[in-house]
């Protein structure tokens, strides 16, 4: 330990005296596991979660339709600087399980609550996606190239940011968009 140590929790955990989530087992716990997608843009063609929720011991199979029912909102942000003149950032709709499509690889699409970490993995498996491919831009190049896929819809405020941010860079960049 040393005076660098800020946190108030980090003597504990360095020192072996602290617990981490994992380490907390209490009578009736459940876990759960998120399935991600492996694609990096496409819009679902069906989810089906029949088979993993009928698996014993599994408790919830919830999907982005779920998400959506609920009435929950998007997922907070990071930390919400003021721009110029106190502009507010602006902050993108970002749900916890993927909506409609998959944006990038590793993406929420589906959660299993189950009795064990375990099964609640296995259950994961048993989730069917049938997705339906679109394009998708590999690297900071191909992502800002005119006419580049965006899993994002573009809106006139980010397009106007772009071409204002761009005309006056220090460093000449190209005529594209986010």
């Amino acid at each position: 330990m040393t005076e660098k140590t800020i946190r108030r929790e980090d003597a504990q955990l360095l020192t072996g005296s602290g617990r981490y989530t994992a380490d907390w087992n209490l009578p009736g716990q459940l876990y759960a596991y998120f399935l991600r997608s492996d694609r990096a843009h496409a819009e679902f063609a069906s989810i089906d979660v029949k088979s993993a929720a009928a698996r014993p011991g599994v408790h919830a199979v919830l999907t982005g339709d779920d998400y959506a029912a609920s009435g929950w909102n998007s997922l907070p942000g990071g930390v919400a600087y003021e721009g110029v003149g106190g502009q507010k950032m602006k902050k993108p709709f970002w749900p916890a399980l993927a909506q409609a499509k998959v944006r990038y690889v590793g993406q929420p699409v589906a959660l299993v609550v189950a009795e064990s970490a375990a099964l609640a993995q296995d259950a994961t498996e048993d989730v069917a996606v049938e997705y339906r491919d679109l394009p998708a831009a590999v690297g900071f190049e191909a992502a800002t190239r005119v006419g580049a896929p965006c899993p994002r819809t573009r809106s006139a405020w980010s397009r106007s940011w772009w071409a204002a941010a761009s005309a006056s860079a220090a460093i000449p960049t190209p005529s594209t968009s986010p």
